[in-house]
């Protein structure tokens, strides 16, 4: 069973955080990650970014069952491209931090299907995870623990993604509720990826009851 739009919702996204944080994940949500991932993507997708990012793929469980050595000779081969790939979808909207609710899968294809072809397996899982690094409010983590995508394509998460938030009537209290869980004890971080985030938390919080 597939969910309607409106899964979008204060009731999910509560119970959504429940579950992120039943599995010991960052309590910030990853509020700290994204910041310093815009910083290392400041002169773009190089290999010093590519070796800063290998590791922390590893902890996000996107690797196995390849070797990191296996994931960062694949990826260096295709660093060109993914930078290439990349720069199109951030020039797609002026050069601005691009969010899933302007883009179409048609744009954002092409970088999933290089992250597919690293990795060179069946699971959309390493890609999501790679491409949400690369543009993080463009591709919702599909992660298996969490919201069990061996049940569809990430092409069909995606679109659910994207059109929940679009339908949803109530970002701004959602964004405070995950705001308020994150509590950042600096000055708001404006790249923060609130729709892909939200999506995500909320799609784990449906499923659970489903």
């Amino acid at each position: 069973m597939q969910p309607e739009p409106s899964f979008v919702s204060k009731n999910n996204l509560t119970q959504g955080m429940v579950i992120f944080q039943s599995h010991k994940w960052p309590r910030d949500f990853h509020y700290s990650l994204y910041q310093e991932l815009t910083n290392q993507l400041e002169e773009g997708v190089n290999t010093q970014f590519w070796e800063y990012i290998i590791p922390i793929l590893s902890g996000w469980k996107a690797i196995r069952p390849k070797s990191r050595q296996f994931i960062s000779q694949q990826g260096l081969q295709a660093l060109e491209k993914v930078n290439e790939t990349r720069m199109a979808i951030l020039k797609s909207e002026d050069g601005t931090s691009p969010s899933i609710e302007y883009q179409d899968w048609r744009q954002v294809k092409p970088l999933f299907e290089i992250a597919v072809s690293i990795k060179n397996v069946n699971s959309p899982v390493f890609a999501s995870k790679l491409c949400h690094f690369l543009l993080p409010n463009v591709y919702p983590v599909a992660d298996r623990e969490a919201i069990n995508i061996n049940n569809h394509t990430y092409k069909e998460y995606w679109k659910q993604c994207k059109q929940g938030w679009i339908s949803c009537e109530c970002k701004e209290d959602l964004i405070n509720i995950l705001l308020e869980k994150i509590n950042p004890q600096s000055s708001l971080y404006v790249y923060y990826p609130w729709a892909a985030k939200i999506t995500e938390l909320c799609y784990m919080g449906h499923i659970s009851k489903l």
